[in-house]
């Protein structure tokens, strides 16, 4: 049994809470129980306590995060983000299920929904068609210009400016 006198005991005062500490050196002080809680844990009953972590903003397969074991009654256990199941998204257009797994072929194409409306696939553009009515003649540089209100006709609409090519042309319209 070790003995203490009055006289090591160098500070605080006994009381609830109270441990006494020894300093290696003989000195003993009063001092109070250390709360036991870990400044960079986190915690069950601290709010916000993840927001303000800093985020790592392109996490890596190899990278840690921690869960709670449902399978186990709830126990804290970690998961490589690299074996986490999927969420249903896609790295690329191709990684995509219901598209062509290429695009061998299919450049200048556009993307629609299949006639199926079970997946999308590759198109060639439609070609140009319709009801456009234009003179019977045209002089290289002049502008081509709406002739009446149905948006059917065109007529030559003359040069820019008064036959300059390097003339902008504003109006603005109210």
């Amino acid at each position: 049994m070790t003995r203490i006198r009055k006289e090591q005991i160098t500070s605080g005062a006994a009381g609830d809470g109270q441990v006494l500490t020894a300093d290696g050196a003989g000195n003993v002080a009063f001092e109070a129980i250390p709360a036991q809680i870990d400044a960079n844990a986190i915690h069950d009953n601290v709010a916000s306590e993840i927001s303000a972590i800093t985020e790592k903003a392109t996490p890596v397969g190899a990278d840690l995060v921690i869960i709670e074991d449902s399978a186990a009654s709830y126990v804290k256990k970690k998961a490589q983000i690299g074996n986490l199941p999927g969420g249903g998204g896609a790295g690329a257009f191709t990684d995509l299920s219901d598209v062509p797994p290429d695009y061998t072929s299919d450049g200048g194409k556009l993307v629609r929904v299949k006639t199926t409306e079970d997946g999308l696939e590759f198109i060639s553009p439609p070609s140009g068609s319709g009801d456009v009515v234009g003179p019977s003649s045209a002089v290289n540089g002049n502008l081509a210009v709406f002739d009446g209100t149905t948006g059917k006709v065109i007529k030559d609409g003359g040069a820019p400016g008064g036959g300059s090519t390097d003339v902008l042309m504003v109006q603005v319209f109210s």
